[in-house]
């Protein structure tokens, strides 16, 4: 009996040693659509949302949403708290086959308290990266446009968490804050910061010509599209216009 008790102490202490570390799917068992990454909805509404506008019309663009976030991968939603969101709008007028900044013709009117930096590059034109307000478990960012000039404009929204690299070797240092948020779920992955355009049409049909424009001009053939109808017109860059705050409208006398 004694020796029958020594042996199952032994297995039983085995059976601990060679446990295995729980895998990637254990942790994480749910069926993913675009990548492992959690791809984080942020969404952006327009008001008035339309096609077409007037000189002297203003557009408001607002991002407000509760900590309970979508990741758009997996199909569920998170409670991710004071995670820090880096919204980057840029404004594009499109000339026939020429862009210009559209802040260089439009008046940008955005409050001090979601700390603004305003930048001018030769290959992106200007931007300014602000930080979304995280209170009372609720997200907000909004800036508005009052558009002086006629034309054809396009925004991209990039979210500077994407822009510093996300989770590449490049990327660990500038995105360290955001990488070490923790939240019930989480999978050892790192993240995607999707702005959407929410409430209304984008107008990706009407502006085809416009988006080809820039993805060569501006993002070195890096747009990319994750609906075949838009494949066929972009490159397949990881820039995805429904996931960059894409919206495109004209602007008439």
């Amino acid at each position: 009996m004694r020796k029958q008790k020594s042996l199952l102490v032994i297995i039983i202490l085995l059976s601990l040693g060679c446990k295995k570390e729980p895998s990637y799917f254990d942790i994480c068992p749910e069926e993913v659509i675009h990548g492992y990454e959690h791809y984080l909805e942020v969404p952006f509404t327009v008001h008035p949302h339309q096609a077409i506008y007037s000189v002297g019309d203003t557009i408001s663009f607002e991002s407000s949403f509760t900590d309970s976030i979508y990741d758009i991968t997996r199909d569920v939603r998170f409670k991710i708290q004071d995670f820090p969101f880096g919204p980057m709008p840029a404004l594009y007028k499109i000339n026939n086959s020429t862009w210009d900044s559209g802040y260089d013709h439009c008046e940008l009117i955005v409050e001090d308290r979601f700390n603004p930096s305003f930048i001018n590059t030769i290959r992106f034109g200007k931007y300014f990266p602000g930080e979304v307000i995280y209170l009372d478990s609720s997200y907000l960012f909004k800036y508005q446009i009052v558009l002086n000039s006629a034309g054809r404009y396009c925004t991209i929204i990039a979210d500077v968490y994407n822009e510093n690299g996300g989770g590449s070797s490049s990327g660990k240092d500038a995105n360290v804050v955001a990488n070490e948020i923790e939240f019930e779920g989480k999978c050892p992955v790192f993240f995607n910061i999707c702005n959407r355009i929410v409430g209304g049409d984008p107008h990706f049909d009407d502006f085809i010509d416009e988006l080809q424009l820039l993805d060569r001009e501006v993002f070195s053939n890096n747009l990319g599209s994750i609906s075949d109808t838009y494949r066929e017109h972009l490159d397949s860059g990881s820039r995805k216009i429904e996931w960059n705050g894409v919206f495109c409208f004209e602007v008439a006398e």
